[in-house]
């Protein structure tokens, strides 16, 4: 692999790790919060900014893949045609709305159902991100990746980082203070998130 490609592994990885960090606090929030040990706001700002600051890196280190950079804006000028037009678009779409949810979050501007719908909107935005990573790469000229696999494999990757991130911020929340004798409810669904990622 040559060297510059590796920019392109990289800004695939951390955006998957990113809209997964966003599902996870989304199920959180709406399933799951009031079994969980940890405050719901706190756990909310956390995940979401590491979400967007890691969606930030994944951005630029793209940018390392062009041999001229400033001329990147004219790669969303197909569109109606172009996965890749269509991927760049989504993740710049992505990254804004992160950027709303932790200024609504951290400055409470909306009330938590508002918060909730502005989420619903950036998870249908990941979404969509993965789905056109996903289509950029299944071409007829790569049989190796011109299969449904390669689509699994992109949302795998989300979920299994997603929920090990949320996991891991929870954790850190929670380290002053003593877990429930019995595991709570989120420990099993975000574990369940990461094994179905491992079999997908």
């Amino acid at each position: 692999m040559h060297s510059a490609e590796w920019s392109l592994v990289f800004f695939t990885l951390l955006s998957q790790f990113s809209m997964g960090m966003l599902t996870s606090v989304f199920i959180f929030r709406v399933f799951l919060s009031a079994d969980s040990p940890v405050n719901q706001e706190k756990l909310t700002i956390w995940c979401i900014t590491t979400a967007f600051i890691t969606m930030l890196v994944a951005l630029v280190i793209s940018f390392l893949h062009l041999n001229a950079p400033l001329s990147s804006i004219y790669a969303m000028s197909n569109l109606r045609e172009s996965w890749l037009s269509r991927e760049i678009l989504m993740a710049s779409v992505f990254a804004f709305l992160l950027f709303l949810q932790v200024a609504a979050s951290g400055f409470k501007l909306v009330s938590a159902r508002y918060q909730n719908v502005l989420m619903t909107v950036g998870l249908i935005a990941g979404l969509y991100l993965i789905y056109s990573m996903g289509r950029l790469y299944m071409i007829p000229t790569v049989p190796a990746w011109d299969h449904p696999g390669t689509m699994l494999a992109f949302y795998a990757t989300a979920f299994l980082t997603g929920p090990a991130g949320l996991l891991t911020v929870q954790a850190k929340l929670n380290s002053k203070n003593e877990f429930p004798k019995n595991p709570p409810a989120n420990l099993l669904v975000y574990g369940g998130m990461i094994f179905s990622g491992m079999l997908m």
